[in-house]
């Protein structure tokens, strides 16, 4: 297991046992998390998030907006 996995599982048991999060929101805050650092990764090119995610460059832009994500380098 990969040092990587293992710390997602804690952080993901840390948000669902500790802070009570419903599964729903805490999906809903790691999906932001990943599109905002693969951006930051490839400086806001957003063709190319959209290729390492594997979704549609449209796709990508219609969560961008539903997450409010500035296309600067925005760090969380």
């Amino acid at each position: 297991m990969s040092r990587e996995f293992k710390l997602f599982t804690s952080v993901f048991e840390h948000f669902i046992i500790s802070k009570r999060m419903p599964l729903k929101e805490l999906m809903t805050r790691m999906e932001r998390h990943i599109i905002v650092r693969t951006l930051n990764k490839v400086d806001g090119n957003r063709r190319m998030a959209a290729e390492i995610l594997g979704i549609k460059n449209t796709t990508l832009h219609e969560k961008i907006k539903k997450y409010d994500i500035r296309l600067k380098r925005e760090y969380i």
